[in-house]
């Protein structure tokens, strides 16, 4: 499982099930007892909905 970080200064990978815990908590900024409410609402303002992608229909062209 690999996750993908994106900042103003840099794009990472990085890879979940080999990583050490420690280290993947600093990485995806939050820690075992998960984030608090405040947090969680703001990932939420800036990352949306935790859903799939939704496929494009596609159409024909006449």
């Amino acid at each position: 499982m690999f996750f993908t970080k994106k900042t103003a200064s840099q794009d990472w990978k990085l890879d979940a099930t080999r990583c050490p815990l420690p280290e993947l908590f600093q990485a995806l900024e939050t820690s075992e007892k998960g984030l608090a409410d405040a947090q969680a609402e703001e990932r939420l303002l800036l990352y949306g909905l935790n859903e799939p992608a939704r496929k494009k229909k596609r159409t024909m062209l006449l």
